[in-house]
């Protein structure tokens, strides 16, 4: 027995060593092509990786794209949910994203320097060598600074009344108030905070300056009242409509936790003012209890935009002065003709533009983020890429764009459960907005002149629904349009506002009593001029 044991354990021995020579060889042969693997692998990637560089330096060396481009493309913002609400974080503004990462922010900047300083060299001449001051005119800035006074003397009143809505809201929330009975205390306010600015700014005598202050505040006032009173509502009273989703989202998806709803809740009573009065001064109109902030102020970042803004402030003044006024004014002395007028108009109304984009949208926003360390500054986006009206109005003012899509597009299928569509919604969007530019433009001029209205809701939609693809002979037929669009509206509504300006209007329109104001007066200049 004891040999056969032996026999059998020695063969088992055998066994377990070929069994192991067997996996030695197997693993080596496994390493062998493992290694083999992994070179072709190694060697593959970096054929395809000089290949993706070859490929990428070719792009960027043949791109034609600028730093704003590639910034306003790195800045888009991605593909919000569907019917979702506003979300706030930590972001510059383009112009200083690009100031500190390229040198064409700089380049404008000086080229903007540069042409004011030509401007106010031409007033130098036309001041002092040919009408003998002992320097430049400013009795038109002066007239301007002492009316931004007496514009503001008045909007403390309004700024003070805007608060009783928070009082109103707080009582809604406290005693429960139904909405038949809250409902027109709401328009009650909205309704003294439009009329009474309307109504100040059309009886004060005074430039154009005083009209543009009050009836600008004015909007703002009530956009920043049912941006307040609209959050509280929704998210601090009993409705069914916060965890409403409309059908078309509902088929994409979209659930209640996609929606973004913000953490809005009723405070106490100085609480309330408290968060009121700073939603009031931050640049944004949709309300939250609470916004991203930076932690301190950067005093550079202040003092550069303090100084922009004033520059825009008198390149505008400079251009009025130099340029817009004395067109004008020679034109009614039959020392212009209409083609100088055409002129002077086309190149001062993009320029308009361009000192309203730099001056308010970018400097003046900036100015009230520093002093309120208001942390998402994304004011506007590369609207100077764009080729289609539709991405214009998107991307050139931001702050009113959001407003109108979150408080007036969304809320309107929100409120009515669906029962308005989006091309309903659209429709009110554009009324709104062109209701509203119409009557600051009606109360800074003092005459109703509806060309903005008529641009605006004609040309402007209609454009908007037929250049939605992107290609440059958009792009150009679009930049065309801006151009014109714009020049029309200066010798539009300079052409009324200096008629108006004639002793012999003066006197016609006395005549005619308050209903002047909706009478054009260039007409019978015009036809009487040209007859």
């Amino acid at each position: 027995m004891k040999i056969e044991d032996s026999s059998e354990g020695s063969d088992i021995c055998i066994d377990m060593i070929q069994v192991n020579e067997m996996k030695l060889s197997l693993l080596a042969d496994f390493d062998t092509k493992m290694s083999n693997e992994k070179e072709l692998l190694e060697k593959s990637i970096d054929e395809a990786t000089k290949r993706m560089s070859k490929r990428v330096d070719k792009l960027i060396s043949t791109s034609r794209m600028s730093a704003f481009e590639l910034l306003g493309l790195v800045q888009e913002k991605k593909a919000k949910p569907i019917f979702s609400e506003k979300v706030f974080q930590q972001r510059e503004s383009l112009l200083t994203e690009s100031s500190r990462t390229g040198k064409e922010a700089h380049t404008v900047f000086n080229i903007f320097v540069a042409i004011l300083l030509l401007i106010f060299l031409k007033m130098i001449v036309h001041d002092v060598f040919m009408k003998g001051h002992g320097f430049i005119d400013v009795s038109l800035l002066h007239d301007v600074s002492s009316e931004i006074k007496v514009g503001y003397v008045y909007w403390i009143y309004n700024f003070l009344f805007s608060f009783s809505i928070v009082f109103l809201a707080k009582a809604v929330v406290s005693l429960k108030l139904n909405p038949s009975l809250y409902f027109p205390l709401y328009l009650c306010i909205q309704s003294i905070n439009l009329v009474y600015p309307i109504y100040i700014a059309l009886t004060i005598n005074g430039s154009p300056v005083s009209g543009i202050v009050l009836t600008c505040e004015m909007a703002r006032f009530a956009m920043k009242i049912h941006g307040y009173f609209r959050e509280k509502m929704l998210h601090c009273t009993p409705n069914k409509y916060k965890e409403f989703i409309p059908k078309f989202a509902q088929k994409r998806g979209i659930k209640y936790e996609d929606l973004n709803m913000p953490n809005i809740n009723m405070g106490g009573l100085f609480t309330e003012l408290r968060r009121f009065n700073y939603y009031l001064w931050v640049p944004t109109i949709i309300y939250r209890d609470d916004y991203v902030m930076r932690p301190k102020i950067s005093m550079g970042n202040l003092l550069s935009n303090l100084l922009t803004f004033n520059l825009c402030f008198y390149y505008t003044f400079a251009l009025i002065k130099g340029f817009v006024s004395p067109t004008f004014n020679n034109y009614f002395q039959e020392k212009a003709d209409i083609e100088d007028i055409v002129a002077i108009s086309t190149a001062t109304g993009i320029i308009f533009l361009l000192m309203a984009f730099f001056g308010v949208l970018h400097s003046w926003m900036n100015i009230f983020s520093e002093l309120t360390r208001f942390g998402d500054r994304q004011f506007y986006t590369d609207w100077w890429n764009v080729s289609n009206y539709g991405a214009y109005y998107r991307k050139w003012n931001i702050i009113v764009h959001e407003w109108l899509y979150y408080y007036v597009y969304n809320d309107s299928v929100r409120f009515t459960e669906g029962r308005i569509n989006s091309a309903v919604s659209k429709f009110l969007v554009f009324f709104i907005s062109a209701i509203i530019h119409e009557v600051i433009v009606a109360c800074t001029l003092k005459f109703f002149f509806p060309i903005l209205l008529i641009l605006f809701g004609g040309p402007g939609v209609i454009f908007m629904t037929m250049t939605r693809s992107n290609n440059r002979i958009l792009g150009i037929g679009f930049w065309f349009t801006m151009i014109i669009g714009n020049g029309l509206l200066i010798v539009l509504y300079g052409m009324e506002y200096y008629t108006r300006q004639q002793p012999e209007y003066i006197e016609r329109m006395e005549i005619q009593g308050p209903i002047s104001f909706f009478i054009p007066q260039c007409y019978h200049y015009l036809s009487k001029r040209y007859s």
